[in-house]
């Protein structure tokens, strides 16, 4: 498997469990307490961060030469 392709499925991977962490905190909380969804120390937003840095080495990691 060439590294594009697998930066690309760890950060679409790491996307869709922050997807699920919101989901969860919606659920989970009420509508008063959802500006606690942004703060540094929830999971969700190191998920994106992760997933970010994945989809920039995906895009930006050179093409294997055959």
């Amino acid at each position: 498997m060439d590294w594009k392709v697998f930066f690309k499925k760890v950060a679409i991977f790491s996307w869709c469990m922050a997807i699920i962490s919101i989901l969860i905190y919606i659920v989970r909380y009420t509508v008063s307490e959802i500006g606690n969804l942004f703060m540094w120390d929830q999971p969700f937003i190191w998920e994106l961060i992760f997933g970010l840095v994945f989809c920039l080495l995906s895009v930006f990691w050179p093409k294997k030469n055959k």
